[in-house]
């Protein structure tokens, strides 16, 4: 019976098949690495005790990557960790092979097959970690949950074919099958020997400044699964102001919403972003007060917010007179429209949606697949009018003005002087400030607004909770 507290201090030496090749006047090691080795023959990652020559590690952030292993069995992918050791390492080798030459070339790599030997307890301090501190971590956190909620006499039973009467057998199965992978599923180790200190520092600050972060534009136009992000695809493909191209005769056709940016160029014909619609999305479905889970992830869950968010642009298109315009008139598009109207502002569109939320729909239990039961919203009827109605209000207030900038000598555009009383458009903004502190509140000034008809009264929510407070 393996005996879990005991395992990191096995003085055992490891044998792990491996690939080297030369890197330069150095080796460099390919070896796959079992998750649960992984977790006790690596550096231990404490958060609160950054290593010197990495950087410090973001417990959250870590330990999702351990929840993504756990929650996808068969679809979960990683890059690799990249190690590196002071040192050379000791390497048996017992063939080698040659990679494929170039066009004309004369010779070609060689490629040392054979084993990898490290020592089960000394590894940690003969590795260092280069890149992938948060997966290590990640992988560290979850073995180390396994062992403290797993027996040891129930994992070496490991029948995973017996039934799961209650909840308690069940977490006991899930537990074993999680045993079972981390014993059996591997990551990449690429390791590099004899780097300096001065080098390896070196390394790190390269990999962070030549590494390209994936833009979430891209990130939403590829997900498949999140509420959120298929929502949003869907609603493009199906409502007139977001479906298709626009631009003026004589000029290429612009993406109404651009896939695969962040934010919008000014001089561009598009009319968002992805992210814009994304954040228009969210708020729709959950609201500022909520977030969005996995969990909740739902076809017919799905179908509910694509819908209620088509609703919120039909609101937008019959009430708003630019939004009509942008889908009846050619010649006016997404650049024109961020020149008029405080509508082209993302934030001021994503606190509408929050009001929305509050305004038109009414929740609701709904059955979705396998018998579970969610929560849903589904159209108000009063709620909806009278968001109509708040738009239709602010309507004298949405269209930019032009004053004169004196620090820059020339003419700008800026917000009617109203909405800078409510301290939440920062002075000359074109849109509210988009911290969440200053979306909130400017969500909960215009449900307000909307119910009792009156815009800009009161002004601040300082002045609206004096009302609240005093019952009036």
């Amino acid at each position: 019976m393996v005996n879990f507290q005991d395992e990191e201090s096995i003085g055992e030496d490891l044998m792990f098949p491996a690939i080297r090749v030369k890197m330069g006047s150095r080796y460099k090691y390919t070896v796959p690495v079992q998750l649960r080795r992984l977790a006790t023959l690596l550096p231990k990652i404490v958060p609160d005790s950054p290593f010197v020559e990495n950087r410090k590690v973001d417990p959250k952030h870590g330990a999702d990557f351990g929840d993504y292993v756990e929650d996808n069995p068969d679809t979960w992918i990683e890059p690799g960790i990249l190690l590196v050791a002071k040192s050379e390492l000791d390497f048996i080798s017992k063939f080698i092979m040659k990679l494929p030459k170039a066009h004309r070339d004369f010779d070609t790599t060689e490629m040392e097959i054979g084993y990898l030997k490290l020592h089960a307890s000394e590894a940690k301090d003969e590795l260092e970690i280069s890149d992938g501190q948060h997966r290590t971590y990640g992988i560290q956190t979850k073995f180390a949950m396994i062992k403290k909620r797993l027996k040891p006499e129930a994992y070496a039973e490991l029948d995973l074919d017996s039934s799961t009467e209650n909840s308690e057998d069940f977490h006991l199965s899930h537990l074993q099958e999680l045993m079972k992978r981390f014993s059996l599923e591997t990551m990449n180790l690429t390791i590099i020997s004899k780097v300096p200190v001065a080098l390896q520092t070196k390394w790190f600050v390269t990999i962070a400044d030549k590494s390209k972060q994936v833009k979430r534009g891209e990130q939403i136009r590829l997900d498949r699964e999140n509420n959120s992000s298929v929502c949003t695809k869907e609603v493009i493909n199906q409502h007139p102001l977001f479906e298709g191209f626009i631009g003026t005769k004589g000029e290429k056709p612009t993406e109404r919403v651009l896939q695969r940016e962040n934010t919008v160029p000014k001089s561009s014909a598009a009319i968002y972003a992805l992210p814009n619609i994304d954040d228009v999305v969210r708020n729709i479905a959950y609201s500022f007060s909520k977030r969005q889970t996995k969990q909740q992830n739902s076809p017919a869950l799905q179908s509910v917010i694509t819908q209620n968010t088509i609703a919120f642009f039909d609101a937008l298109v019959s009430e708003v007179p630019s939004f009509n315009k942008l889908i009846e008139d050619m010649n006016y598009t997404g650049q024109e429209f961020r020149k008029e109207s405080l509508y082209s502002s993302p934030p001021f569109i994503r606190v509408l949606a929050d009001v929305y939320h509050q305004l038109a729909l009414k929740e609701i239990a709904m059955l979705i697949e396998e018998g579970k039961v969610i929560k849903a919203h589904e159209l108000n009827a009063d709620g909806y009018e009278t968001f109509k109605k708040l738009l239709r209000n602010l309507a004298p207030y949405t269209q930019y003005v032009e004053v004169f900038d004196n620090v820059k000598m020339k003419n700008k555009l800026q917000v009617n002087d109203e909405w800078y009383k409510t301290l939440l458009f920062r002075p000359g903004a074109r849109g509210p400030g988009s911290a969440f502190q200053e979306l909130n509140a400017l969500s909960k000034l215009l449900t307000h607004w909307a119910v009792t008809g009156k815009v800009f009264g009161p002004y601040t929510v300082e002045d609206l909770d004096k009302l609240v407070k005093s019952g009036i």
